[in-house]
């Protein structure tokens, strides 16, 4: 029988709308960090952004490409926070997708990267994707993740989930 690779560590359901949602001690067992967020926001429409170990200085850095309907874009640049979620914005009244695979998030010895697809409120004409690669400029191990709406007057919805996964390796 195949070992599990990915352990579930971490598991928030909104019970109510919040405008960021935190994940703490986390273990430093795991070699790799798998997150995923699912759900929508209250109202209109909003990017998503994440900080790691509550760290606000200029070391997010990312190269992202996109596509909504028959438009590409592309970008890169350097930030105090992350958007995960930057051109494909999450929606009211449509379920959006985000998924981060952060590789060697507990080495103490390396900058962090992380492997991100947004998959924001598909089925509408406003839906779009987007895949990013992200490189977090500190050698400190991931032992929190503060994901938020950037507009918290836009907060997440109740029954948005986020989940946490470790893998050893």
């Amino acid at each position: 029988m195949a070992t599990p690779t990915h352990t579930l560590i971490h598991q928030t359901t909104l019970s109510s709308s919040a405008s960021t949602v935190s994940i703490g001690s986390i273990n430093s067992l795991y070699r790799d960090l798998y997150f995923v967020a699912n759900g929508s926001v209250t109202t209109g429409d909003t990017a998503i952004t994440m900080r790691l170990n509550g760290d606000s200085s200029q070391v997010y850095s990312f190269l992202r490409f996109s596509a909504q309907g028959n438009t590409y874009s592309s970008g890169s640049g350097t930030f105090n926070e992350f958007y995960p979620a930057d051109r494909a914005n999450w929606y009211s009244g449509y379920t959006s997708n985000i998924s981060i695979h952060f590789l060697e998030a507990n080495q103490s010895n390396k900058q962090k990267i992380g492997l991100v697809r947004n998959i924001s409120a598909p089925g509408s004409t406003t839906g779009a994707t987007e895949a990013m690669v992200l490189r977090y400029g500190s050698t400190t191990r991931i032992y929190q993740i503060d994901i938020s709406t950037e507009n918290p007057a836009e907060p997440f919805a109740s029954g948005t989930t986020f989940k946490l996964y470790g893998i050893v390796g």
